[in-house]
């Protein structure tokens, strides 16, 4: 059995990726928050751009439990996909088999 990439690790990875991101966007959001002197355009883009971190950190979080949902659904003992990609291949096997036999039987005619 043949996989792209182990369903464990592919959690595991982009669940440390969302944890990563909801530590950076928060920290951001508590150094702004301290700030004496925060005025202008840049506080306000800084602002802006933690606001739009957590946006996309609950994004990110919903991505991510739809591919465990997806992978958990599917069975850790193969994904469906692999199966119907087997299937495929045996099939075009068998195709391009039959085709050379084709080819090298196909009888002479003498007109």
């Amino acid at each position: 059995m043949s996989t792209v990439s182990i369903p464990y690790i592919h959690i595991a990875l982009e669940v440390i990726n969302a944890i990563m991101y909801f530590a950076g966007f928060i920290a951001l959001s508590v150094f702004l928050g301290k700030l004496l002197i925060c005025k202008g355009k840049v506080c306000a883009s800084a602002r802006a751009a933690s606001v739009f971190a957590a946006f996309n950190f609950l994004l990110w979080s919903a991505t991510t439990g739809l591919l465990a949902l997806e992978i958990f659904r599917g069975g850790l003992a193969g994904m469906k996909t692999d199966k119907a990609a087997q299937k495929a291949m045996a099939e075009s096997k068998q195709a391009a088999a039959n085709t050379t036999e084709m080819k090298t039987q196909t009888p002479t005619q003498t007109v």
